[in-house]
């Protein structure tokens, strides 16, 4: 297929959005949310956009679980399955305020998830000269840790499994035998790519054509699929930097820049407006520089190629790459948001506008079991 190599410069003006929205609105398989990451506190549940369930801004209840490790000395954690950490899922809130409880390995049915021999014994938890440190990690979908981010992400599935959340607490030793508060943040970046195409009249012979709708049903998407080039899919953690309680962890991309990712189409964003077609995708990736003058984003969309005798359209798949022509710096825990259009003149996809917004800016706040009730050690 022929690529079509579009290059142009990033807008000076990066806006940086304050807003934060949270929602329970999720797909059918995952309607079960209660505690919001967007909430300053637990169960404060908010209401948001509908549309912006993408952001896996809530835990689903009765798989969502997270592992929790009691640091010493600055130590780094261990969340592997030889780990010394300890695991918990998220189901109902009790009346303590608690929303995590120690998850029973390898349990799936929703009235058998606890168990209540495991968990942290508070007498046993080793504390620093000044308080408890805890680090925890929730891997959302696959449940373990990964050593680089799913480049196929084009579904929901995939999509959320390349997120990585973390948190970082210090306790007060007055505090011991209380709930275990945790504030977990978004390490990773995500890109958010918005497209825009001029719909072409029926008896032209270039240009896009619309959806191809059965009532009001897609059959066939124009914009066929988009991927991120040339990104690092590998990272690393700074666990040697002393941060302050509930601090953002440094998390970036490491190792070469040549994976392709396949991008999730975010449900809802597909739409035919005033001779225009919509439609968004977005990808999880490690905080990394995106290079001037190399392909980023590479689109396959159909398009219109000619008519034949009977003067009907003839579509092909067609490839189009954009190169920004000057760096784009990603912000941890911030989605960049690249608007691209068709040029008037070429009908060729052109970044119209670039934002970086919050991630969830508020984050959350999350009790874990209050384990001095549920522990017999």
């Amino acid at each position: 297929m022929r690529k079509y190599i579009i290059k142009t410069s990033i807008p000076a003006l990066i806006m940086l959005m304050t807003a934060c929205h949270s929602s329970d609105e999720f797909s059918e398989h995952v309607q079960e949310t209660k505690v919001l990451i967007g909430a300053t506190i637990a169960g404060n549940n908010k209401t948001s956009k509908a549309d912006e369930y993408y952001k896996h801004d809530n835990f689903i209840k009765n798989r969502s679980r997270i592992r929790v490790v009691n640091t010493v000395n600055y130590s780094t954690p261990d969340f592997s399955d030889d780990g010394d950490y300890r695991e918990y899922i998220y189901t109902d809130t009790d009346d303590t305020g608690a929303n995590f409880f120690p998850y029973k390995k390898g349990a799936t049915d929703p009235g058998d998830l606890i168990d209540e021999s495991s968990g942290f014994d508070w007498d046993k938890i080793v504390p620093t000269s000044s308080a408890f440190v805890f680090e925890a990690a929730c891997y959302p979908m696959k449940y373990e840790p990964f050593t680089k981010i799913a480049t196929d992400q084009s579904n929901q599935e995939n999509f959320w499994s390349a997120d990585l959340l973390l948190a970082h607490t210090r306790k007060p030793l007055s505090e011991r035998y209380n709930l275990l508060r945790l504030k977990f943040w978004h390490v990773f970046s995500m890109v958010r790519v918005e497209i825009e195409l001029p719909i072409a009249d029926e008896d032209t012979d270039s240009g896009f054509p619309d959806n191809t709708y059965n009532g009001e049903e897609i059959t066939e998407t124009t914009i066929k699929e988009i991927r991120l080039n040339n990104m690092q899919v590998e990272y690393e953690i700074d666990y040697a930097a002393s941060i302050g309680s509930d601090g953002l962890r440094t998390v970036k991309g490491k190792g070469n820049k040549d994976g392709v990712i396949k991008m999730y189409r975010l449900p809802g964003t597909d739409k035919t407006e005033d001779g225009k077609l919509y439609c968004s995708f977005a990808a999880i990736v490690p905080t990394q520089i995106i290079e001037k003058d190399k392909p980023l984003v590479e689109l396959t969309i159909r398009t219109i190629v000619g008519v034949d005798s009977d003067k009907k359209q003839i579509i092909e798949d067609k490839e189009y790459i954009f190169k920004p022509n000057t760096a784009i710096e990603m912000t941890q825990a911030h989605i960049t948001v690249l608007k691209l259009s068709n040029n008037e003149d070429t009908s060729n996809p052109v970044l119209i506008s670039a934002q970086i917004i919050p991630w969830d800016n508020a984050y959350t706040e999350i009790d874990l079991t209050p384990t001095k009730t549920l522990i017999n050690n």
